[in-house]
């Protein structure tokens, strides 16, 4: 029997009179890289910041392995499981590559931040902080101010944060917005080479469709805040109504 990692169902969120999701259902089985897609103002990041506790649904309901988590907020949802990279990076500035890295496995321990010095001098620490920062390709900058790297270097850190709060579903927010095609080009094996060798569930907004055809391997189709469609990357790319409202033609 199949594990589902996410369910929503008839998830519906509105701001005022605007209504920004309506009865959207949507099921993430375990281990799978599952993107998100649609038009400017479809509904993709009111989505993730429902799923991730940042707004209460209006209605509907929401599931995490099993576990109704509706309205829950994020920090108790990063306890449970659940980690998230935003589209613009949210990174400590002024402290290194490593110590932000560092910051988030002090706060996967739960530890107060005034131990941070004493967390900074443990070995198993900084074993861990090393470790990602290879797994992900970014060990050489370990040293460098995060407020001086490359945005594609930046998006890579926030996604070394997140993977040391150890996840089980992984949400990744317009993971190359700014970057050059050669840090897309990285990010996307990046990606693609965690989901496989951690077997994460990897849930995805993204514009590029390269990217999306490249990695995911179901496409769920938002427009207007409602759930259009959802298929394999080859019926969502052929799909006439998908290409009506968002890709404009076959690719």
């Amino acid at each position: 029997m199949t594990t589902n990692a996410l369910e929503l169902e008839t998830v519906s969120k509105r701001f005022a009179r605007t209504s920004a999701l309506s009865e959207v259902s949507l099921i993430v089985p375990d281990g799978q890289l599952r993107a998100i897609i649609g038009p400017n103002g479809a509904g993709k990041s009111t989505l993730f910041a429902v799923v991730s506790g940042v707004y209460p649904p209006t209605a509907g309901r929401i599931r995490f392995y099993g576990k109704d988590i509706t309205g829950q907020r994020p920090a108790s949802l990063v306890k449970q499981g659940m980690g998230r990279a935003f589209q613009v990076a949210r990174l400590f500035l002024d402290m290194t590559v490593h110590e932000n890295v560092l910051a988030a496995v002090h706060a996967r321990r739960g530890s107060a931040w005034q131990f941070f010095r004493t967390l900074a001098s443990d070995r198993a620490a900084i074993v861990e902080v090393e470790a990602l920062l290879e797994e992900v390709g970014i060990a050489a900058k370990a040293r460098v101010v995060a407020s001086s790297l490359s945005q594609g270097d930046k998006k890579l850190l926030e996604l070394t944060m997140a993977l040391a709060l150890e996840p089980r579903l992984l949400l990744l927010d317009e993971p190359t917005a700014g970057m050059s095609p050669a840090e897309t080009q990285r990010t996307v094996d990046i990606v693609a080479d965690l989901h496989e060798r951690r077997k994460l569930t990897v849930l995805l907004t993204e514009h590029d469709m390269s990217v999306v055809f490249a990695l995911a391997e179901e496409v769920s189709v938002l427009h207007y805040g409602g759930m259009l469609t959802t298929g394999t990357p080859e019926e969502v790319r052929s799909d006439p109504q998908v290409i009506e409202v968002y890709l404009g033609e076959p690719l």
